[in-house]
C-alpha cells in the first residue's frame, strides 16, 4: 500500500461515522473543537507528505490533503457539516478567510462576542445586516470611518490568526 493508502487508512481508523455521515474524529481534539493529525515520530515519507513538516496538522486539513489534494496558498478547509472534528472528506471544501467571516456572520456566531469592540450594538448589529446584505467592507467602512480590514476582523475573528482589534481609521 502507498503512503497516501496508508494515511487514508489511518484516518479512517482514528474516526468514527455518526448519524450525519459524519467521521468523528477520535484522537486529541483542542480546546476550540478541531482534531489534531500528529506527526511526530512518523517516518519522513509522512512528514515530507505534509505542508511545513509541523509537529501536527488540522485533522480535517490532514484528511483533506490525504484524500483531495493540496491546497493552495490563502485557501482554507472549511466544513459543509459545521462540526470542526468531522473528518470526512466529503463534508470538507476549500474557501478563503473571508469565506469562512462570512460564514461565521451567516450562522450568527461573530459579532457581538467581541468584547474589545467600542461600537453600539445598534452600529454592530447595522454591520452584521449590511454584511449579511452584501455589501463590501469597504462601503460600510467608509460609512462608519474604518478601513475595510477593521469590518473584515469585526466581522469574524479569522480562523487561526491573532485576533484584530476593531479601530477607527484616523483623519
Amino acid at each position: 500500500m502507498d503512503i497516501i493508502g496508508k494515511l487514508q487508512e489511518e484516518i479512517r481508523d482514528k474516526s468514527t461515522p455518526d448519524q450525519d455521515a459524519c467521521w468523528i474524529w477520535n484522537r486529541y481534539v483542542d480546546p476550540s473543537g478541531y482534531g489534531s493529525f500528529r506527526l511526530i515520530d512518523r517516518t519522513e515519507d509522512v512528514k515530507e507528505f505534509f505542508p511545513n513538516n509541523n509537529r501536527s496538522i488540522l485533522a480535517h486539513k490532514a484528511s483533506y490533503l490525504v484524500f483531495r489534494g493540496d491546497i493552495a496558498d490563502k485557501q482554507v478547509v472549511m466544513h459543509r457539516c459545521n462540526k470542526r472534528h468531522c473528518v470526512n472528506p466529503n463534508h470538507l471544501y476549500i474557501g478563503t478567510a473571508l469565506d469562512v467571516a462570512a460564514k461565521g456572520i451567516r450562522q450568527g456566531q461573530r459579532l457581538n462576542k467581541k468584547k474589545y469592540c467600542n461600537k453600539s450594538d445598534d452600529v454592530k448589529n447595522d454591520i452584521r445586516a449590511r454584511l449579511l446584505a452584501g455589501q463590501s467592507f469597504t462601503s460600510i467602512g467608509k460609512r462608519y470611518g474604518m478601513s475595510a480590514t477593521s469590518i473584515s476582523c469585526y466581522g469574524a475573528a479569522l480562523e487561526r490568526q491573532r485576533g484584530c482589534k476593531l479601530v477607527q481609521r484616523r483623519s
